[in-house]
């Protein structure tokens, strides 16, 4: 009689074995997809900031653009940091 597990090999898709090595995987591909979306609206902000034709309302939205897109940045690096800084305590005890 043969073990399931030679007959049906079971490959781990994702290449990962643990839930931190997880975490770390899924924190470097959201990196990867939101700097580039950063780029591409710091990029449209100038854009409409060169249009604008000196209308308030489109500087004010082109500098929303801007602001918003440096938060989200922000939050998004603060946050991995945080993570591993939790990481260290925790590894430390």
């Amino acid at each position: 009689m043969h073990d399931m597990a030679e007959v049906f090999p079971i490959r781990n898709p994702i290449g990962v074995d643990n839930l931190q090595d997880l975490f770390a995987m899924l924190s470097e591909r959201i990196l990867d997809i939101v700097i580039p979306i950063a780029v591409l609206m710091y990029v449209w902000a100038g854009v409409n900031l060169l249009i604008a034709a000196g209308d308030t309302g489109k500087i004010k939205k082109a500098k929303d653009i801007m602001k918003w897109t440096t938060a989200g940045l922000l939050i998004i690096f603060i946050g991995g940091g945080f993570v591993d800084l939790i990481r260290s305590i925790l590894n430390a005890g």
